[in-house]
């Protein structure tokens, strides 16, 4: 028989459902209109910070915002393990919508994006709490590949980062990554290195010693790899079709993670049959 798929409770509370579907229908709405109006929206920007904000539109519309449909209707019934989904795709639109905020020129989707940002945040937070609080990580696998696969993400992209930063600042001259965004700083180093890395770490790392905290961690920080994963895949593509300068060498090595972080979320959240002797 299947043991522990949903929750004794619903996995979410009516209001949170009714947010969450505010912040999907606000998401598709400024991700179709940046595209729509493209020169409006990102026509003040650099070539590679619009290609990244375009693939970013692009996998919001197509993927991020049905993939946080589905997962509300499934929590909605009772799954647990949608539910954390949820969350991290909910902690991904909400990393998009602070780059947009500090790093797009003030533009006609400002407020609208603001307005995302505090909500998608507040419900990433929100969500965590709740499934803090109806235990579920008691329906999350601890593995030995999810811990490996965050500790090695987290690491991997700090050392990367950190191999860029060290040297402009030693240097004196800028960041290199930000000059080509024509931005003080680089968002993605700030929002990786204060947040996402360190979180996906100490979740690998607690997993392994079984806390509980981090078991419910793992699959909402693995989520948000997947999904994170696959703008930095589109942009080449988006850069090639507007007759841009186009960085391959990403597609297969982020791909891979991708990948592999999809794997390991599925083995966190597969449904362990149990069988029992009568």
């Amino acid at each position: 028989m299947h043991v522990g798929a949903t929750t004794s409770q619903p996995a979410t509370t009516r209001g949170f459902r009714i947010a969450t579907q505010a912040a999907a229908e606000g998401a598709m709405f400024a991700a179709l209109a940046a595209l729509i109006d493209r020169v409006g929206v990102y026509g003040s920007e650099t070539e590679e910070l619009a290609d990244a904000a375009m693939a970013q539109d692009v996998i919001t519309a197509v993927i991020a915002v049905p993939a946080l449909a589905v997962a509300s209707r499934r929590a909605a019934l009772g799954s647990a393990r949608a539910h954390l989904v949820s969350v991290g795709i909910l902690a991904f639109l909400a990393y998009n919508y602070a780059i947009y905020c500090f790093s797009v020129t003030f533009g006609p989707l400002f407020l609208f994006w603001t307005a995302l940002l505090g909500l998608t945040t507040v419900l990433s937070v929100i969500g965590l709490w709740r499934a803090e609080r109806l235990h579920m990580e008691r329906l999350v696998q601890p593995g030995l590949l999810p811990s490996i696969v965050l500790c090695t993400v987290a690491v991997l992209f700090a050392t990367l980062w950190l191999l860029e930063i060290v040297p402009d600042l030693h240097d004196g001259t800028g960041s290199t990554s930000a000059q080509q965004w024509e931005v003080p700083t680089n968002p993605v180093h700030v929002l990786d290195l204060a947040f996402a890395l360190p979180l996906a770490f100490l979740a690998g790392w607690g997993m392994r010693a079984r806390r509980r905290w981090a078991v419910l961690l793992a699959p909402v920080m693995l989520s948000f790899f997947v999904v994170m994963s696959l703008p930095i895949v589109a942009t080449p593509f988006v850069a090639a079709l507007r007759g841009h300068a186009v960085a391959w060498g990403v597609v297969l090595p982020i791909t891979s993670i991708a990948i592999l972080c999809a794997i390991a979320l599925i083995q966190c959240l597969r449904v362990p049959t149990v069988t029992t002797d009568r």
